[in-house]
């Protein structure tokens, strides 16, 4: 082997060691930038009761939700009824979602509550909702399944990770005495 081979192979790995640290440089400064916007991002949202209103065959509790948070957010299809001193919560399903609330909008949610579910409310209790915040994954989602979506004809397609709608954010009124 001449010294010309030797020198050309030197360069050759001396070329791929800086074109392998220019990659893990772009990549360290893409993940610093990444986690700067996701340390920017703080979803706060508060949840307070309005009031009890009677339908016909279930009750409607009426819920403010606002989003103090600097992030858009997104109200969910159901909640939960937590009662003090249970483990189990009461699924209850919610009119008015899909909202998206910009930082500091708000919206009224409608609670259904069956006859039986609305004499378990013995004691204390309180309303949670989990909301998710507006980014890649909901966006992502809304194509898929919305009107003009594909559905599930592309879910092999999308990495485990980036299914479904992220809701992430929790909201709950205080605790309250059961509605009269």
């Amino acid at each position: 082997m001449t010294a010309f081979q030797q020198g050309d192979r030197r360069g050759k790995r001396k070329r791929l060691f800086q074109i392998a640290l220019a990659l893990c440089a772009i990549l360290g400064g893409l993940l610093g930038v990444w986690s700067w916007v996701e340390s920017r991002t703080r979803p706060h949202a508060s949840v307070t009761y309005l009031g009890l209103a009677d339908g016909r065959t279930y009750w409607r509790f009426k819920f403010a939700i606002t989003n103090h948070g600097n992030c858009t957010l997104i109200t969910p299809p159901n909640g939960h009824v937590e009662i003090a001193g249970r483990s189990n919560q009461m699924f209850v399903i919610a009119m008015g979602w899909d909202t998206r609330l910009a930082p500091g909008e708000g919206c009224i949610i409608e609670a259904h509550v069956s006859d039986a579910q609305r004499a378990e409310l013995q004691g204390k209790w309180r309303y949670n909702t989990l909301l998710a915040t507006e980014g890649v994954r909901t966006r992502l989602y809304r194509w898929q399944w919305g009107p003009k979506g594909p559905g599930a004809r592309i879910n092999w397609l999308i990495p485990p990770g980036l299914r479904g709608m992220p809701f992430d954010v929790t909201g709950h009124t205080e605790w309250m005495d059961p509605p009269e």
